[in-house]
């Protein structure tokens, strides 16, 4: 109400001051633009903060605020913020000194003396940067660690593959065929000792056979000797065998030279585990897949007829999330397509330089 001999330019002058003290009252910065960018309002904190006196801010825009580079993407910005009535962007503030200070811009737009106006207000996100460059450090050196752990855990399955195949396997074939030697030496033998030997020979055997197949799946020699390619066929022709599952590979890949360890490593892991979910989970009787590069990506795709599932619904196994991480310590991406009855899809997709 106006009070009792107050003139309306003393109360105009009142509301002003008012309007004055809660705009540079508010945290951050406070202004109000029109869509060429000149300011018709701004509070206190603008002129401490880009060290701009009032009077030259009066004659400035929103986009001298910026680096100069940066001006045709805050242009392009505020004209879909006015077309859309609100809009908010990240980006740095750009001081007298040429200080950059990384800010949280939100405005919406509001009527006034018939004419739109843009009120906007920016929050100071430094802290925050910050923690986000720690977040993100932490996290690379996450990822190293668990590369450098993934390469060690490589190494030693490398090395117990080659003394299991090289070492163990040849002693079982020497046992073996010291068993046989001594079955001829003894002529003297009656059935039963007979039928023990041969079945001792038998466990050499089978053992021999247990000790290859294992070594083959700790590390198969093959993935350093002729590449990811052959490698991935014999895995499906081995898989085939022991699971009764058809399997078609196609391999578009046509190596000229082997893959980067990391790479030929990874991608035969992640097929190992993506068949060994097939099995477990799947209930397919057909697994078709292909190996090709495309640019400078090499892309594996794994696909089954099984009874499929909701992506959405899906818990994230252990399996799973050992194949996310692979393809992410490579800078890939995993892609993973499936519904219920309609089996699923699982493409990785690697980047690598060109031969």
């Amino acid at each position: 109400m106006k009070r009792k001999g107050e003139t309306i330019e003393q109360r105009l002058i009142k509301e002003k001051q008012l309007s004055d003290s809660i705009i540079n009252s508010l945290p951050g910065i406070f202004c109000l633009y029109d869509e060429t960018g000149y300011f018709l309002r701004w509070n206190k904190n603008i002129e401490t903060i880009s060290g701009y006196s009032t009077e030259e801010i009066s004659k400035m825009r929103l986009f001298d605020f910026f680096d100069p580079a940066d001006t045709d993407i805050i242009k392009e910005r505020v004209a879909k913020s006015f077309h859309a009535g609100h809009g908010d962007v990240i980006g740095e503030l750009l001081t007298k000194s040429g200080k950059r200070i990384p800010y949280h811009f939100n405005g919406w737009a509001v009527r006034f003396d018939d004419h739109t106006w843009f009120v906007g207000t920016g929050t100071d996100i430094s802290e925050r940067r910050k923690e986000q460059i720690k977040i993100s450090e932490t996290t690379r050196k996450l990822r190293d660690l668990s590369s450098h752990l993934q390469n060690i855990r490589e190494e030693e399955r490398k090395i117990i593959a080659k003394e299991m195949h090289d070492g163990m396997g040849q002693t079982l074939a020497a046992i073996k065929i010291d068993v046989s030697l001594l079955k001829k030496m003894i002529p003297s033998l009656n059935s039963d000792e007979t039928q023990r030997i041969e079945s001792i020979i038998t466990s050499l055997d089978d053992l021999v056979k247990t000790m290859k197949n294992r070594s083959l799946e700790l590390r198969p020699g093959i993935l350093d000797d002729l590449g990811l390619g052959d490698t991935l066929e014999w895995q499906f022709s081995e898989f085939q065998k022991r699971t009764g599952i058809k399997c078609f590979f196609d391999n578009e890949l046509r190596e000229t030279g082997l893959l980067p360890t990391a790479v030929r490593t990874n991608l035969f892991r992640i097929c190992q585990e993506s068949l060994s979910n097939i099995e477990r989970h799947s209930g397919a009787t057909i697994v078709n897949s292909n190996l090709k590069r495309e640019s400078k990506k090499i892309i594996l795709t794994i696909t089954d007829n099984g009874r499929g599932f909701d992506p959405k619904q899906q818990t994230v196994t252990f399996g799973l999330f050992s194949m996310e991480q692979r393809v992410v310590l490579l800078n890939g991406e995993l892609q993973i397509e499936s519904e219920p009855g309609n089996g699923t899809t699982l493409r990785a997709m690697i980047p690598v330089e060109s031969d």
